[in-house]
């Protein structure tokens, strides 16, 4: 099947589609630090969570022409006809096909029975969370899911992996709460000491695996007289960044492999009906042109457009249970297959 790639972002969401049948392209995957996976042949599986946004919200600064043209800076997505309930069996089929694959590329798993026998192991259980976890963000509400027998670790990922001391922490990781980053903080750093020590103790590579899912795809367009506005599509995606695999190795070193542009599925997950209510949008029209008035009177045309449009829209997309969940798996699957590929390339 055809692959079709157009990259697009949305405040730190991105997302690009891809055929649903395939695996995302190798340059939309990225691996930092390869060099260290090079001794790379068995790994234990410290941390595990799938996360599904139920809710999602996204906005891009608006200026006049959000009011001359309609078009949203405000956008708001509620998934309806799913049952949260189905999807812990979903996720933990999932991660069963996650170890089939790591094993299909010559990798050897550390038995979890063996884990559990170890101190460093038993302060990473200490530090997670249950499943299912919920988390309302910057970038919507989710279920945070893992699996039985191994951790869920709930973790900034600005502090699970860095590059450099002077390049950056990446991102902002729009899926967590100010509360959650902020306990967090506290309790990764020594999380990952007991993960570099279980990772030497072993003679076997960290794996600390993380994917979240949006239920649709957002995209903003900019154009003069018609602003920052945001289009939305029934399409279930994978952003870029929380989708990875992070690895500590023996040796204390670190490397993430990880989509380096978001993927979506070019199949439609629901039907997305337009739910904005006639008063919202009569109440934010009124608050807006009241705002780019005193704008106008008060710093001219530029005062006006900083003074900014907010038009919202708000929708709701309806999918069937069952394809959902098997969409959700077949996205994850061909995600991970392309990161445990970038693996196999550097042994």
């Amino acid at each position: 099947m055809k692959k079709i790639w157009i990259a697009v972002a949305l405040a730190g969401l991105l997302a690009a589609p891809v055929s649903q049948a395939d695996e995302p392209a190798a340059n939309y995957v990225q691996t930092d630090n390869p060099e260290y996976l090079k001794t790379l042949k068995r790994v234990a599986v410290t941390s595990f969570s799938v996360e599904i946004l139920t809710y999602l919200k996204a906005s891009e600064g608006g200026d006049l022409g959000n009011l001359i043209s309609g078009k949203p800076n405000s956008v708001s997505v509620t998934l309806k006809g799913h049952d949260a309930a189905s999807w812990q069996p979903v996720v933990d089929n999932y991660y069963r096909q996650l170890l089939s694959q790591l094993e299909a590329a010559g990798i050897e798993i550390v038995p979890p029975e063996k884990l559990q026998e170890l101190a460093e192991y038993k302060t990473i259980v200490e530090a997670a969370r249950p499943t299912p976890h919920e988390e309302d963000a910057k970038a919507g509400k989710g279920l945070y899911l893992g699996t039985t027998g191994v951790p869920m670790l709930i973790q900034n990922e600005q502090n699970v992996f860095r590059k450099s001391l002077f390049s950056g922490q990446g991102p902002e990781d729009l899926y967590m709460t100010f509360g959650s980053k902020f306990s967090s903080g506290f309790a990764t750093a020594g999380v990952q000491n007991a993960e570099f020590a279980l990772a030497k103790k072993l003679g076997a590579h960290v794996l600390k695996v993380r994917f979240t899912v949006v239920p649709t795809l957002l995209t903003t367009t900019k154009g003069f007289w018609v602003g920052n506005s945001v289009d939305s599509k029934a399409s279930l995606s994978l952003p870029s960044y929380v989708n990875r695999f992070v690895v500590y190795s023996p040796e204390g070193e670190q490397s993430k492999i990880s989509l380096g542009e978001p993927v979506a599925s070019s199949k439609t997950v629901g039907a997305m009906n337009e739910v904005t209510s006639t008063g919202g949008k009569a109440l934010r029209t009124a608050d807006t042109v009241g705002g780019i008035a005193l704008g106008l009177v008060t710093g001219g045309l530029a005062g006006a457009l900083k003074a900014g449009a907010n038009v919202a829209k708000d929708y709701e997309v309806v999918v069937d249970n069952a394809s959902f969940n098997q969409m959700l798996v077949e996205e994850l699957s061909s995600t991970s297959q392309s990161f445990v590929k970038q693996l196999k390339v550097a042994l």
